[in-house]
């Protein structure tokens, strides 16, 4: 193999390889996210600058978790599940010993309930309410397992 078809191979090689990192820093500047959690459907989702509401999902750091209780609701936690409003949030029984503590709380101003629909998620039976200050974002489904 000649210097020049060396030279060649490495090129295609390097491009090859730059590939995925490229595609990555273009969703991000597109604000599109990859969520690799299964408490909620994989894939694509958008990062929108809309208000938070019951039901939406939003972005922490990495995960992506629905917005299931906001301030003002009464969040109930027992050994059956999560109640919020005296409605038993589906397939929420801890699946541990290390769940957040049995009891009744009033979310207060910038408190929310985050949730996964996933039995196994790790959500708020496991750490509680979530302040607002780490919501990085509200965002939408673009292309996922639930929208393919």
């Amino acid at each position: 193999m000649t210097t020049e078809h060396r030279r060649f191979f490495v090129m295609v090689l390097l491009a090859i390889a730059l590939v995925p990192f490229l595609m990555l820093a273009v969703i991000n500047g597109l604000g599109l996210r990859w969520n690799r959690s299964s408490s909620v459907p994989t894939g694509l989702w958008r990062v929108s600058s809309e208000p938070i509401r019951r039901g939406t999902y939003v972005m922490l750091d990495e995960p992506i978790k629905e917005i299931a209780g906001m301030p003002g609701d009464r969040v109930t936690f027992t050994p059956g599940g999560v109640y919020i409003n005296g409605r038993l949030w589906p397939d929420s029984a801890p699946k541990g010993p290390n769940h957040y503590p049995f009891s009744s709380i009033v979310l207060q101003s910038g408190e929310y309930l985050l949730m996964g629909r996933n039995p196994l998620s790790y959500d708020a039976r496991y750490f509680g309410w979530t302040p607002a200050t780490i919501i990085s974002g509200m965002v939408q489904p673009v292309w996922t397992s639930s929208t393919r």
